[in-house]
């Protein structure tokens, strides 16, 4: 019962409040003059069923491919990774530098645990009507 009430009292308040708003676009001359008309001539009725304006059409929208982020999940794994030779700078009896090779490069396989990464995974998005304005 006080839902239909409140209800009722919603719809008479939106229901006055359009009609009010409709005597405000004012079909003739006030008795503030011009200056009246024009600052409420840019105002909006407030209507209950709103309508499409007079050069609004259906449009169709091609389907297209579209890039989406999506977490996916990598499995651990084992990657090779290339470890640089290590070189030493020495002296000689006269005190010139010279490079010594102490350990060749070489490659080691490292454990990477597995983790959740975003990707941008293609998508196709199906063509479609809407509601677009003409051009003119």
């Amino acid at each position: 019962m006080k839902n239909r009430f409140w209800l009722g009292s919603l719809l008479v308040l939106l229901l006055g409040s359009t009609s009010f708003a409709g005597d405000l676009s004012l079909q003739g001359r006030s008795s503030h003059g011009d200056r009246y008309e024009r600052s409420h001539r840019n105002e909006r009725r407030v209507t209950l069923s709103p309508r499409a304006p007079r050069n609004a059409r259906n449009r169709w929208i091609a389907g297209y491919y579209k890039n989406v982020p999506k977490r996916v999940w990598i499995p651990a794994r084992y990657e090779r990774v290339w470890i640089e030779p290590v070189y030493e700078t020495r002296y000689d009896e006269c005190g010139e530098p010279y490079r010594v090779l102490v350990c060749n490069g070489y490659w080691k396989k490292v454990y990477v645990a597995g983790c959740y990464e975003t990707r941008y995974v293609k998508v196709w998005m199906p063509g479609r009507w809407s509601r677009g304005y003409a051009r003119f």
